[in-house]
């Protein structure tokens, strides 16, 4: 399976936002923090892959988690879903933070499985084309 960028969208700070990563957000990601996003996402996908139950994944993940990476990654992910919606940027990494803060481990959880969904791509050729249809925006310099 070839990875796909999605737009998703999500509760976040008071309303729906979109949220999109791909290469943009990585980029982005490196760009604000100076980390490489790879180091993150290998770490993510070799816990994913592990074969642990979802107990002993859920502690490992809070244990072990990058917590600035989860929130320079959503910032990332969010600053390129505002920006393919053509969407004012009206927020900082700080914002997101508090955001992710205020809305607890729940809203985080979802976030991660939108960024494990971007590097999995679609799970079928079906469901690719219906995300080519209605959530692919199209990016222009």
């Amino acid at each position: 399976k070839s990875s796909a960028a999605m737009l998703e969208f999500i509760d976040l700070g008071g309303r729906k936002r979109p949220l999109l990563f791909g290469i943009g957000a990585f980029a982005a990601y490196e760009r604000n923090t100076g980390k490489k996003a790879n180091d993150f996402i290998q770490w993510f996908l070799s816990l994913s892959q592990s074969g642990k139950g979802p107990e002993e994944l859920g502690t490992a993940f809070l244990t072990e988690m990058d917590f600035d990476a989860v929130i320079g990654l959503t910032y990332a992910g969010l600053i390129l879903g505002a920006t393919a919606q053509r969407e004012e940027i009206d927020f900082d990494a700080a914002d997101v933070g508090v955001w992710l803060s205020l809305a607890g481990f729940e809203s985080s959880g979802e976030i991660i499985a939108a960024l494990v969904r971007s590097l999995q791509g679609p799970p079928d050729e079906g469901a690719k084309k219906k995300n080519l249809k209605t959530k692919t925006p199209v990016l222009t310099s």
